[in-house]
């Protein structure tokens, strides 16, 4: 008997601890990181950043998307839903209206809002095209609304789809301004704090230095040479080399030009500091969650290409921001109190032109071209009379062919032939219907990205490094490895240090957190809890 009153305090202890959740869980998403950054900028990189994440929290190095395109808006809503895209519907960045063959939609346009903080109808944004739940919404619903979630990104879509529906803000730069705003969706005025920060006008100063060097230039050994032909130009420049003089570019583009260097991320970093110490986040039993997407170091890919000198300094810089981060959390919240898992919503293409210098495959598809010739056959008469047929048939977004009117007049569907005819071109390695049975890896990854009500008829995936994109810096889109596997990693209370090889997919991040958070999932969540975390 005396044993089993010894026993009872024991395991009424382990049962607290077991049903305790973390009082902060930040999700942390670098726009385009590929997984081999990790490692290749490893020896640069602080004590404070990656590398504290990776040595003293869970890193899961096979990591991977498991649909196409792998795009922005996609991959920030399938990390926070637990869902592809043939659920949640974001199917792209941008996709066709159906019932105006003109107009492309905005993964997060919203013409019933109006925006707050600035008078740029570009702000009029919501999360209303989304068609799941996130974890932040399902945390909103078990705890009657008392918990905080906020979303943080200099774009709109990386703060408003892994935030939510129900969520208190979404928050994110306005390029006119250089101000962080949000929109009429989420609040009629911005809080008085993010107006005091909005004054304190950190942008004006930071688009005004010039982008340098943070080490010495010997240092940058994991980059090829810096003036080299692979990469665009700022406004002004003659060649695209350190130092940066952002002037012209500042004339022309106003504060977007932060989004193209590593100083955006620092802004935002800032930005979510005075968020989490605002907010008074993780400050109480009730827990919180906060979104932070890292966009610069995708304008800055896009611009600059994998191999440069400037992606390795952005990653070098947003190392040390981390590390601000990290630090405040681990001081101002507890270590023991709070998770923080950092991944990506997609990888990136090394230039098809720096390739074919190694004597690798690659190449631009010239997607235009496709498209003119295929609309060039609604005006045949062998096809179709001239008369039934808009301006445009054919319209090729996200790999995607929307063929008009193929369902709404007969006769006409005799024009999917010349499609699959004009799709035999070299550069492409396979095509199909939309609708097509998968049979095979690639079909079934195409069809985890298909929602009938806003993707193309027909669907085509391009050679390996082949990409619909000019010859400067770089692009994603494509179920290849170098697009689809990325950084997972994990820190914060209960995580252990080690490394788990084996495949897991992007939709299994929701659903582990759901499950820290003794939570019901995201109700389009189809991935699986990553038990070596929740032990």
């Amino acid at each position: 008997m005396k044993k089993l009153v010894f026993l009872f305090p024991l395991l009424f202890k382990l049962s607290s601890t077991y049903a305790q959740a973390p009082k902060l869980v930040v999700g942390i998403v670098v726009d385009q990181m590929r997984y081999d950054y990790l490692y290749r900028f490893y020896d640069k990189y602080s004590e404070k950043g990656f590398k504290k994440l990776l040595n003293q929290g869970t890193s899961f190095e096979n990591t991977n998307y498991n649909y196409i395109p792998t795009y922005t808006a996609p991959g920030h809503a399938s990390i926070f839903t637990g869902a592809t895209p043939s659920l949640h519907g974001i199917v792209g960045n941008y996709w066709y209206d159906k019932d105006n063959s003109s107009r492309k939609v905005y993964c997060v346009e919203d013409f019933d809002v109006q925006p707050v903080g600035t008078t740029s109808k570009s702000a009029q944004r919501s999360p209303k095209n989304m068609l799941c739940t996130t974890v932040g919404d399902q945390l909103k619903l078990f705890t009657n609304g008392k918990s905080k979630v906020v979303g943080l990104s200099l774009k709109d879509r990386g703060a408003i789809l892994p935030a939510g529906h129900a969520a208190d803000y979404a928050f994110w730069l306005d390029d006119s301004t250089g101000n962080f705003v949000t929109s009429s969706y989420y609040t009629e005025k911005l809080p008085d704090w993010v107006e005091k920060f909005n004054q304190q006008k950190k942008a004006e100063e930071l688009v005004h230095q010039k982008w340098t060097l943070l080490l010495d230039k010997s240092q940058y050994t994991e980059s090829i040479e810096d003036n080299n032909p692979y990469e665009d130009l700022f406004g002004g420049e003659l060649s695209p080399v350190f130092p940066h003089d952002l002037t012209k570019e500042f004339e022309q583009n106003r504060y977007a030009v932060l989004k193209s260097t590593p100083f955006g991320n620092t802004l935002l970093k800032e930005f979510a500091l005075e968020t989490i110490k605002n907010m008074e986040l993780g400050k109480d039993d009730v827990p919180d969650f906060l979104s932070v997407s890292f966009s610069a170091t995708d304008y800055v890919g896009h611009q600059f290409a994998p191999h440069s000198v400037e992606i390795e300094d952005t990653y070098l810089r947003l190392d040390r921001d981390l590390g601000d981060l990290i630090e405040y959390l681990d001081k101002k919240i507890g270590k023991e109190n709070y998770v923080l898992f950092l991944t990506a919503d997609h990888g990136a293409a090394e230039n098809p032109a720096y390739l074919k210098s190694m004597k690798i495959p690659a190449g631009i598809f010239y997607t235009d071209d496709m498209e003119s010739s295929l609309n060039s056959l609604c005006y045949n008469a062998e096809f179709a009379p001239s008369s039934a047929w808009n301006e445009k048939c054919v319209q090729i977004t996200n790999h995607q062919i929307y063929l008009w009117e193929v369902e709404d007049y007969d006769g006409n569907l005799n024009l999917i032939d010349p499609v699959y005819k004009l799709s035999r071109e070299e550069n492409i390695l396979t095509y199909f219907f939309s609708r097509e049975t998968p049979r095979n890896k690639l079909m079934q990854m195409a069809q985890n990205g298909y929602y009938a009500p806003r993707c193309g008829d027909f669907r085509y995936i391009l050679k390996p490094n082949y990409m619909e994109h000019d010859y400067k810096g770089t692009t994603h889109g494509s179920p290849y490895s170098y697009d689809t596997h990325v950084p997972l990693l994990w820190y914060g209370a209960s995580v252990p240090t080690q490394k788990i090889y084996r495949r897991i997919e992007i939709t299994d991040i929701a659903i582990t957190i759901a499950n820290m958070l003794h939570i019901q999932e995201p109700n389009c969540t189809n991935g699986q809890p990553l038990v070596e975390i929740l032990k």
